[in-house]
């Protein structure tokens, strides 16, 4: 990810959550829960977790942003800093 799109993230971080509670946001992010709970057992790392809308505490998050882990830190403290593409 560049720099910049993760300056964007740390940025946008504490009002990410607010600016995604359309209704067809909330649709997808229904389906994704449901899909979760479905196919997901034992330890589940979330990569590009964001704010953490899906971690529960015993998840564990992946992010390149510090600013959207710091959100994400009121869900699990299992929490990395990292790039997925690295």
């Amino acid at each position: 990810m560049t720099t910049d799109a993760r300056g964007h993230y740390n940025k946008t971080a504490g009002i990410y959550d607010m600016r995604h509670t359309s209704p067809s946001t909330q649709w997808l992010r229904g389906m994704e829960s449901r899909a979760i709970k479905r196919h997901c057992t034992g330890r589940v790392l979330d990569l590009g977790c964001g704010t953490g809308y899906h971690l529960k505490r015993d998840y564990f998050g992946l992010d390149v942003s510090e600013g959207m882990l710091r959100v994400a830190g009121s869900k699990t403290r299992r929490l990395i800093l990292g790039d997925i593409a690295a």
